[in-house]
């Protein structure tokens, strides 16, 4: 009668070890699948190769894609920088504020940032994040 109990004691053990296992695998797929996730980003009318491919503005590229940017630009807000520069690349400036603010700076018509004897300024788009990393505000300047 011991060993069918030792035995029996066993298997419980084994049933209970892959049970431990299986929602060990459940909640690491839902934490992984939860944290992999991003939002795309879809703005029609914007061509992320070109705006990447004109630095500062320099080549015009980005002006013309401008009105499609500032006529969805709600739609940008909320979302985190890895987002942004997933659409937009790398910023042409980041300026670090107080209280966690953060911007991205895009030049739209380069001026001076392309030519510095120009006597024309630089159009600017401004990314604004705030302290939880989303943005929170969509300007020209």
């Amino acid at each position: 009668m011991n060993g069918i109990t030792h035995a029996t004691l066993q298997l419980i053990n084994i049933r209970l070890m892959i049970i431990s296992i299986k929602r060990f695998c459940f909640y690491f797929l839902i934490l992984t699948l939860g944290f992999s996730c991003e939002n795309e980003i879809s703005i029609q009318g914007f061509d992320t190769q070109k705006w990447k491919e004109d630095p500062n503005g320099c080549y015009g590229a980005r002006e013309k894609l401008l009105t499609s940017i500032m006529s969805n630009q709600s739609k940008l807000i909320g979302h985190n920088e890895k987002e942004i520069k997933k659409l937009f690349g790398k910023p042409d400036a980041t300026d670090i504020r107080s209280r966690g603010q953060k911007f991205f700076e895009y030049g739209i018509k380069g001026g001076t940032l392309c030519n510095p004897e120009s006597s024309i300024q630089p159009e600017i788009l401004r990314i604004r994040f705030d302290a939880l990393d989303r943005v929170s505000e969509v300007a020209m300047y």
